[in-house]
């Protein structure tokens, strides 16, 4: 009588629903010395997502990292670094009905898009080129509405879809024209968006309602 021994697989974050597990097996009773492959195809738990990349391309993005240094990289390029390294990341662990879409905002906010595209497309390559290249591109300017890049976010985007939604936004965190997040954060998380992540914000006020995510 031989042992069979159940591996789990762990499955979290971003990664592939699909397993395949070798077991080597050396001579167990008659059972001849062989390798046995099993593969099996798990439903991802998570389900399918819709990912706004939602990013501030306002004036004060071109000031740099450190102010006391003029040699360090400027916040747009911090930014724009952070967001292709991002998509780089989490690419490969996406499944098929998983989506994206990108958001600018200085004064107002803007869903910036090659000819044909809808608001949120497939973690295909060339749909990643398109939005890794507008980024790279993004020139800083005007004033912030933070809170306006997550209503169009939200209206354009999130109102028209059943997947998960997770909102992504890149900011220095300088709020100074309405639409502030404050004042439509609430209508975000009441439309079923269940993540609202921020990189960069330095005050605590900028993301009080982050924290509901």
């Amino acid at each position: 009588n031989g042992t069979i021994e159940t591996i789990g697989v762990k499955y979290g974050g971003f990664f592939p629903a699909n397993a395949s597990v070798a077991v080597n097996q050396s001579g167990v009773d008659d059972v001849p010395a062989s390798t046995i492959t099993f593969t099996t195809n798990v439903a991802d738990p998570r389900g399918p997502f819709s990912l706004a990349m939602v990013i501030d391309r306002s004036g004060s993005m071109a000031s740099r990292t450190d102010p006391n240094d003029a040699s360090s990289p400027t916040k747009i390029d911090a930014m724009e670094l952070a967001g292709n390294l991002f998509y780089d990341t989490i690419a490969p662990y996406t499944i098929g009905a998983d989506e994206t879409g990108l958001v600018f905002f200085e004064g107002d906010a803007t869903h910036e898009e090659p000819d044909g595209m809808n608001f949120f497309v497939p973690f295909e390559q060339s749909n990643l080129d398109a939005i890794t290249t507008a980024i790279d591109d993004a020139t800083p300017g005007g004033s912030t509405s933070m809170g306006d890049g997550l209503q169009l976010a939200r209206t354009q985007g999130f109102d028209g879809t059943s997947n998960r939604k997770i909102a992504v936004v890149l900011t220095d965190g300088y709020q100074n024209s309405p639409e502030l997040i404050d004042d439509t954060a609430a209508d975000f998380f009441n439309a079923g968006t269940r993540n609202l992540l921020i990189g960069g914000a330095p005050y605590p006020e900028d993301r009080s309602e982050a924290r509901r995510g």
